[in-house]
């Protein structure tokens, strides 16, 4: 496929421009050259003094013997963000937690904080279905427990992903509302999950496993198309939007606001996971509430505070993220008969955090 030739920033000659309107056009010019190649840090920061000095000087005065070269940058949205992130400071006592990975392309420091405040905004959408649309009496909360205790055991077995355990909760809760899935029978329940579980495992894993796997697991509960014409109604029910944020997702970035060790941020993960048996926690509070509650709880069974930082990368107020916390703790210490997420997190290999005696805030 053929490159698109690179823009030129073009010097302005027409007199009867105003300085305002060369000064825009200058601006512009050089925003049109950010969809082409990858730049450093020293040539975004060249490119801010340019707009700087173009706001406060004649246009002829912000003309070098370079400027009919392409500045090469990597997107029109990155120049914007990075030139906001320079100017807009954080809030005093707030850390960036993002300064030491500039030059990581993987943490894509130039608009991670664009992309969570689309998170943000659409876990709302979603949430808001969890809570309007009630599942039927008969699901809620004793099979949908059973069948996630289950279900983590699956996961264990077939090595996978937290994330495709996270998206089939959420794949699960938003399908059973469903008017066509809400009186399902009691036969198919095992079919249901097995066949959520599937989806998601398409969506997050490099390979997922195969259907026979399942009808295997589920010894031979149902057969390979009844699995598949399953597969039809959860789609179809879902109107096919298989990706949202869950709680997993936001731990991770308050993981890092945090500072979290290994065994804080595993423990902050086994409490996401237990989260998920709980029916009323789920429709009651926001993934984004649940994760910052679950590293309230790790930090307070750690004695660490809550900090100035977690509250603006979290936008969870101390106050809001105890509550939640203790919903959390009252959920983990009950006393239940599934024990499957206590078993999976007790073994060396996540650090044993279930053993970990918590410390309700």
């Amino acid at each position: 496929m053929e490159s698109t030739p690179c823009p030129k920033v073009v010097a302005v000659g027409n007199n009867n421009l105003s300085t305002n309107d060369a000064v825009r056009q200058k601006q512009l010019s050089i925003i049109d050259c950010a969809e082409h190649k990858g730049a450093k840090k020293d040539e975004l920061e060249s490119v801010v003094e340019k707009l700087a000095c173009a706001e406060k000087t004649d246009f002829e005065d912000c003309l070098s013997e370079d400027e009919g070269e392409c500045v090469s940058l990597r997107t029109n949205i990155e120049l914007i963000s990075f030139t906001e992130h320079k100017i807009n400071s954080l809030p005093e006592g707030v850390r960036n937690i993002d300064e030491h990975d500039e030059d990581d392309a993987q943490c894509c420091v130039e608009y991670v904080n664009d992309m969570f405040n689309y998170l943000f905004e659409r876990q709302v959408a979603f949430h808001k279905l969890l809570e309007t649309c009630p599942a039927s009496t008969d699901w809620m909360p004793k099979k949908r427990e059973i069948l996630i205790d289950w279900v983590i055991d699956v996961c264990v077995k077939f090595k996978l992903l937290s994330e495709t355990f996270f998206t089939f909760v959420h794949l699960m809760d938003t399908a059973i509302r469903h008017e066509s899935m809400r009186n399902i029978d009691n036969s198919k329940i095992q079919l249901f999950g097995c066949t959520c579980l599937w989806i998601a495992a398409k969506v997050e894993q490099r390979y997922s496993p195969e259907c026979r796997d399942f009808v295997y697991i589920s010894d031979r509960g149902f057969t390979k198309e009844k699995m598949i014409a399953m597969e039809i109604r959860v789609l179809n029910a879902t109107l096919f939007n298989l990706n949202f944020p869950t709680s997993l997702t936001f731990l991770r970035r308050f993981s890092k606001a945090a500072q979290s060790d290994a065994t804080i941020h595993t423990l902050s993960k086994y409490i996401c996971e237990c989260s998920c048996q709980s029916a009323s926690i789920t429709t009651q509070f926001l993934p984004s509430e649940i994760a910052a509650g679950a590293v309230y709880l790790a930090r307070v069974t750690h004695q660490k505070e809550w900090d100035e930082t977690l509250t603006y990368y979290t936008r969870c107020l101390a106050e809001k993220a105890c509550v939640v916390a203790q919903h959390l703790y009252d959920h983990i210490t009950s006393e239940s008969n599934y024990k499957a997420c206590k078993r999976k997190y007790g073994c060396a290999k996540l650090l044993n955090v279930s053993k970990i005696t918590l410390i309700r805030p």
